[in-house]
């Protein structure tokens, strides 16, 4: 009895996806897997104020964006045709507050492990950590990956205990694919700038610019450091008012957002970090018109994809 190629065609038409229909996000978009993994810290950005809205309610707070790789047999690096590694990355965005109860306070000292010589959390730029990736379900049954459940974040140093003598292993994470990313609010420089910026535009013509494009649209941007350096013009390092920066009125409070992201110059994390270097002080510069060959010209308001 032959194949009745036109039953199959017909049967596959009738359960199948209906291929004339666009999928909104690519319907191709699966979250990586759940379970324990490998993290590689590869980016630490400062976003400056920033408007949210959380349960209904939109709120002004300094927000900070940390960037984690994932490995494991479970996440293998994809690989383009050109060789390229594209590894998983999972991103959040969290209140900057070193209030006891905030999100970023505990994960800092989870990540320190009591260790008294990091005082930022840039310095760990660079490290291994190990992880546990939980599903949550958003609007429309969308499933996102998170390293978050009900007991807060998984991140953790690398080690593994020995459950019969007690004694710690420390675990070989794999090395970092992606660059680095730094930035500091209100120690900016150029390079720290340039390690943002993200080439190109996905096809409905979005810029993917976004970490640059989020960091302009905060609420303290204009007078802020970075400005002035965008400008040619950085305040001195005595200069008392050089931060016009307008304080938080509530820190404690965190607004959680974890996602998965996106890659620029690696460098070394500073042991603390600090403003970069100035010429000789002027008598108080005028901040000029950023040049026409600025790469920010030209950006529009997008909303932040990760």
């Amino acid at each position: 009895m032959g194949f009745d190629l036109k039953k199959a065609v017909g049967q596959i038409a009738k359960n199948a996806p209906n291929m004339q229909e666009a999928q909104k996000g690519g319907g191709d978009y699966e979250p990586p897997a759940a379970g324990p993994c490998f993290l590689r810290f590869i980016g630490y950005i400062e976003l400056g104020k920033q408007k949210s809205t959380y349960k209904g309610e939109t709120k002004i707070k300094d927000k900070v964006r940390l960037i984690f790789e994932v490995h494991g047999k479970n996440y293998p690096p994809k690989k383009l045709d050109d060789g390229t590694l594209i590894p998983t990355r999972i991103t959040i965005t969290e209140t900057l507050s070193l209030s006891e109860k905030a999100h970023f306070f505990k994960i800092f000292n989870s990540m320190r492990n009591n260790r008294s010589e990091i005082t930022h959390m840039a310095q760990m730029l660079g490290e291994g950590f190990l992880g546990r990736i939980t599903h949550n379900t958003g609007k429309e049954d969308k499933v996102y990956a998170n390293l978050r459940n009900d007991a807060g974040y998984s991140i953790r140093p690398p080690y593994r205990e020995d459950p019969e003598t007690g004694e710690s292993t420390k675990l070989k994470v794999p090395e970092a694919i992606s660059e680095l990313r730094l930035f500091v609010w209100d120690q900016p420089s150029k390079e720290m700038w340039d390690s943002l910026f993200i080439d190109g535009e996905y096809e409905e013509g979005k810029t993917k610019n976004v970490i640059q494009q989020t960091v302009l649209a905060a609420v303290n941007y204009k007078g802020s450091p970075l400005e002035q350096l965008l400008a040619g013009a950085m305040p001195d390092d005595d200069d008392p008012d050089g931060d016009e920066d307008t304080p938080d009125d509530d820190p404690g409070e965190d607004d959680p957002s974890t996602d998965i992201e996106d890659q620029s110059p690696q460098q070394e994390p500073p042991k603390k970090p600090k403003a970069p270097a100035k010429p000789a002080p002027k008598p108080k510069p005028k901040p000029a018109k950023a040049a026409s060959a600025d790469p920010l010209d030209g950006i529009g308001d997008d909303d932040i994809p990760y």
